[in-house]
């Protein structure tokens, strides 16, 4: 993947203004320039930059006695440095790092052989090109569908309004240079993390985008699958409850199963039905289920309604009588009247607990057991 780094290319603009100083030794006058600019007569130069270019600029001037040792220049006016250097010709080294648009106009003197001086301008007209704005974006959505598409329009701003091209250095999504956006699919709740690129030519950075995504949870059936015991074969009822987890209104109805289904409340139901005669048998039924939450206008929703199909089984078993067991024959000497106990005892196929009654009215149960 191409990284991009931040561009400090020295812009280099050479204009030559050429003299040749009068030869006569002692003679004054300024050396004769050729200048080239506007219609002023100062020279000018039209720079486009980046911001943090800097302009450099040569400045060549000849002389008949080039080895004469006043041969120098001098900045007078304006912003930056000017420098020089000797060889066959005098070469001037102007820079300066301008920070934004505008006219930079300096004056330097130029001294030619036998002191012969003279005074020159240099105008520049400078246009920077200022980064675009993309800081570190925080998003936020509750979804109600897993997996629908989401948008995030990011907020880019170029000052000289011109294309800023994004590039996705990590994440997974799209990234769609004509609208600003990221485009992708969440399929859970959490935090999705984007990392950019973006550049406008001269500029280069990164950027982090965040999206905290809560993805809508479906209701569910809180009753898990259980035995009931009855006596006989009539009708029974018993309460189904159910819950949201981000508490919204839920709608729920008997989808399949015997008996019928009336909701009591926001969170439960009741089931009645007739079980059969014969025992141990299971009954399942089935329960849709959804809550109200309300979709963004770009969530796709599923092709079926997003219902949550739920299911509860239920074991029918009946109570079989008890099977009492009693000791035999017994015989109790005794010289008086004295009371006589001895052990009686019940059993079962189902796990109940047993009631004695009594019917003789001379003997009465002393224990629960």
């Amino acid at each position: 993947m191409r990284r991009f780094g931040m561009l400090f290319t020295l812009i280099v603009l050479s204009v030559i203004i050429c003299f040749t100083s009068i030869s006569a030794a002692g003679t004054g006058g300024d050396p004769g320039i050729i200048p080239s600019g506007d219609n002023t007569g100062i020279p000018e130069d039209t720079v486009n930059l980046c911001l943090g270019e800097a302009i450099y600029d040569t400045l060549i001037f000849g002389f008949d006695n080039i080895m004469d040792t006043n041969i120098s220049m001098t900045l007078l006016s304006g912003p930056g440095e000017l420098t020089y250097a000797v060889t066959n010709v005098l070469y001037g080294y102007y820079n300066y790092t301008p920070t934004a648009d505008g006219d930079i106009l300096i004056e330097y003197l130029v001294v030619g052989s036998n002191a012969d001086s003279s005074y020159h301008q240099k105008k520049y007209v400078v246009y920077v090109d200022e980064p675009p704005t993309l800081e570190n974006q925080y998003f936020s959505a509750y979804l109600c569908y897993a997996g629908s598409m989401r948008y995030l329009y990011l907020q880019i701003n170029d000052p000289e309004g011109q294309d800023v091209h994004l590039e996705l250095i990590s994440g997974n999504g799209t990234v769609d240079n004509d609208l600003d956006k990221i485009f992708y699919y969440p399929d859970t709740s959490g935090t999705y993390t984007f990392q950019l690129a973006f550049n406008d030519n001269c500029h280069t950075d990164t950027v982090t985008i965040y999206d905290e995504v809560t993805i809508n949870t479906l209701p569910q059936v809180t009753l898990t699958d259980t035995i009931i015991y009855v006596c006989d074969s009539s009708e029974i009822c018993f309460d189904v409850p159910f819950s949201d987890i981000e508490g919204d209104s839920v709608i729920i109805s008997q989808s399949g199963g015997p008996g019928y289904f009336t909701v009591l409340n926001d969170s439960t139901g009741e089931q009645c039905f007739t079980p059969s005669s014969e025992d141990s048998l299971t009954y399942t039924f089935y329960y849709s289920i959804r809550d109200n939450c309300s979709p963004f206008s770009y969530e796709v929703p599923p092709a079926e309604p997003l219902c949550h199909n739920d299911s509860l089984i239920v074991t029918i078993i009946y109570i079989q009588p008890p099977v009492i067991t009693c000791p035999g024959e017994l015989t109790f000497n005794t010289c008086v009247i004295d009371t006589f106990c001895f052990d009686i005892s019940a059993e079962s196929s189902t796990p109940n607990s047993f009631m004695f009654n009594i019917l003789s009215e001379n003997a009465w149960i002393d224990g629960e057991t």
